[in-house]
């Protein structure tokens, strides 16, 4: 079963990111921002474990990550992400939202499904070769994880890159996070089934 957990931005972003993807024009092929987020886990977890259901015991781990207080997070700059994703790049010099995925890819890990771990056709072509894609996806459950993780949140998919596409709209622009949600993959949509209130 795949489990997302995720931070929500803010209302304001959601509204300037929205006026920043429609002014791109052509140039988007996709938009993302109709569900937003900052990925702080991704993976594979398995259903039963020596003949038990896992979801009680992942959902009570997840409630326990609570590394810090709630804290302002804002866009450090934007970037392009597997070469034709445009996204904005959360700030986190004092490492907080990386304290919260390293929290919850320890906890989950004892939950991961191996037989998917080992499955390296999982891992997108362009990083099958690359050793420590190959490292952090087998040991973490995604090629996106561990010492490779970047926090961001994904603004739209581009037709083609034009010049000055990385100037960042969102100086200024911050928001509290202080809820962290988990969301089970159940017949092809997202569902949250659990939420972490930082304080």
């Amino acid at each position: 079963m795949k489990y997302l957990a995720y931070i929500k931005p803010s209302e304001e972003f959601l509204n300037k990111a929205g006026d920043y993807v429609q002014n791109l024009g052509d140039d988007v092929s996709r938009s993302d921002l109709h569900n937003a987020h900052c990925t702080v886990f991704y993976g594979q977890l398995a259903n039963v474990i020596k003949g038990k259901k896992t979801l009680p015991k992942i959902i009570k781990g997840f409630k326990n990550i609570i590394p810090s207080p709630a804290r302002n997070t804002r866009i450090e700059k934007l970037e392009l992400f597997d070469e034709n994703s445009l996204v904005a790049r959360l700030e986190d010099s004092a490492g907080y939202i990386r304290r919260i995925h390293f929290s919850l890819i320890n906890t989950f890990r004892e939950f991961l499904d191996r037989d998917i771990l080992d499955n390296l056709e999982l891992i997108p072509q362009q990083y099958r070769e690359n050793r420590d894609r190959v490292r952090v996806y087998q040991t973490w459950g995604s090629e996106y994880s561990g010492d490779l993780y970047a926090p961001h949140i994904t603004l739209c998919r581009l037709k083609q890159v034009k010049e000055g596409i990385l100037t960042n709209p969102f100086e200024g622009i911050e928001w509290v996070t202080d809820e962290v949600y988990l969301a089970k993959r159940v017949e092809g949509k997202w569902e949250d089934i659990a939420l972490v209130k930082l304080h």
